[in-house]
């Protein structure tokens, strides 16, 4: 990968036994995973709808491509905000 915002090389090892603790284990993570995006996306749609006027259905295409446009950007403009804020905390 690039080297913007790397912080040396970093290793890690651990040693992961296929059973069945390890396999609900995943699953468990998998879940949470998913269900966090699932959240995101819906707070997501919730801020575009508020800020966002549109005329006509939201059910087409058309209205789902304007959303993503918007999570896209917002998403983005969250990370950048926060790599912000947390150099400023650095200094």
């Amino acid at each position: 990968m690039g080297k913007w915002n790397d912080k040396g090389n970093i290793s890690v090892t651990f040693d992961v036994k296929p059973d069945e603790k390890m396999q609900a284990f995943i699953e468990r993570m998998q879940k949470e995973h998913v269900e966090r995006e699932e959240a995101f996306r819906k707070r997501i749609k919730q801020l575009f709808d508020e800020h966002i006027g549109i005329e006509g259905p939201k059910k087409d295409e058309a209205y789902r491509q304007v959303l993503n446009v918007f999570s896209l950007g917002y998403q983005c403009g969250w990370s950048d905000l926060k790599s912000l804020y947390d150099k400023y905390k650095e200094n």
